[in-house]
């Protein structure tokens, strides 16, 4: 779809157009309508940009079910050797259904348009202002947390900024106009705060004073005071700050009990944990099988790879239930911890 020209709102329902398109993933069934390279089926992106060089003739068109011989999977005919991450995931996952391949959004968090994916779909895309958790984390005064997050976003309304907008005719700094105006001018190199900085061996908590200066004297029509007033108010907002380090006390994280869920006698308990980082990196998985007194009966520990940390619970809910089976206990129950909220199986 051409999102190029248009209207302004057009333009960017395009830009969710694309977020929406890139987050596409295929669901295996068959594996006749998913494309072994340029398709997103192992929840890590397309295979091919982990691949380096010229594919086969031929080897371009090839369909995941080409991969499956006699009910089992088989690379060993491909002409590229898959780095370890990608091969054990591919032999992790179960052989394709006799059901049609499907396609589903990555951004549906149980069965729900999540727009909380959204956001960090848009924010991963921004791999430069990644890392601004920790502005809300210091212990300061809630104005002093914006202004610093209105910074790190570059969102200050400098006259750059208002004037990409077209709300202002032009981006130059009012005090000196040979410089265009933005948030490490309004902040460092402006003639005016640069004075305020001229007086201090170190930054000091000035900004936000010398930034209400600078509004006055734009909205105001209000002269700069001398840069000793500025210095001075910047000195009390760091008293301030240094006095709340030590009076505000930290959010403690809430605590989740856990203990022995006591079942009925003839009932065995799987109880099942992972470990997960990244797409790239193996995922380990655990669990132990007890009796209705919580006595132990078998465990289990193995390493595998995983889309995300609730993918890794679910592989070792799996493995712990077969290995159950195996085993002909005839009633089970499983748990796990799925992002904190406990999940029950029987």
């Amino acid at each position: 779809m051409a999102f190029k020209k248009g209207s302004h709102i057009w333009k960017t329902v395009g830009k969710g157009y694309e977020n929406l398109r890139t987050s596409m993933v295929w669901k295996l069934g068959e594996g006749t309508s998913i494309n072994l390279w340029l398709d997103n089926w192992l929840g890590i992106g397309l295979i091919r940009q982990y691949m380096h060089g010229p594919l086969n003739k031929g080897e371009e068109e090839m369909k995941v079910k080409d991969i499956i011989i006699e009910n089992k999977w088989d690379i060993s005919q491909l002409s590229f050797n898959f780095p370890p991450f990608i091969a054990v995931r591919i032999a992790s996952m179960q052989i394709p259904f006799q059901i049609p391949d499907t396609t589903f959004s990555s951004l549906v968090d149980h069965d729900k348009f999540s727009r909380a994916e959204v956001y960090n779909k848009i924010i991963d895309q921004r791999t430069h202002l990644k890392g601004s958790e920790w502005i809300w984390k210091v212990k300061t005064l809630p104005k002093l947390n914006f202004f610093l997050w209105l910074m790190w976003w570059d969102r200050l309304p400098h006259n750059t900024l208002l004037h990409l907008r077209h709300i202002i005719p032009s981006p130059e700094c009012p005090t000196c106009p040979e410089f265009n105006e933005d948030t490490l001018h309004v902040i460092r190199d402006c003639t005016k705060a640069s004075q305020i900085w001229n007086l201090i061996a170190l930054p000091g908590e000035f900004w936000d004073c010398n930034h209400i200066a600078r509004n006055k004297f734009i909205f105001g029509q209000k002269a700069y005071g001398p840069p000793e007033v500025t210095l001075n108010q910047a000195l009390n907002l760091t008293k301030d700050f240094i006095a709340n380090q030590s009076t505000i006390p930290l959010l403690k994280t809430p605590q989740i009990s856990q203990k022995w869920k006591n079942y009925s006698r003839s009932y065995v308990q799987v109880n099942v944990d992972a470990s997960f980082v990244d797409i790239e990196t193996i995922a380990s998985i655990a669990g132990v099988i007890r009796n209705h007194q919580g006595n132990w009966l078998t465990g289990f520990q193995s390493l595998s790879y995983a889309t995300n940390p609730f993918h890794a619970e679910c592989l070792a809910i799996r493995q712990g239930l077969q290995i159950a089976i195996q085993k002909k206990f005839a009633y089970i129950g499983a748990e796990a911890l799925f992002h904190g909220h406990g999940a029950r199986v029987r």
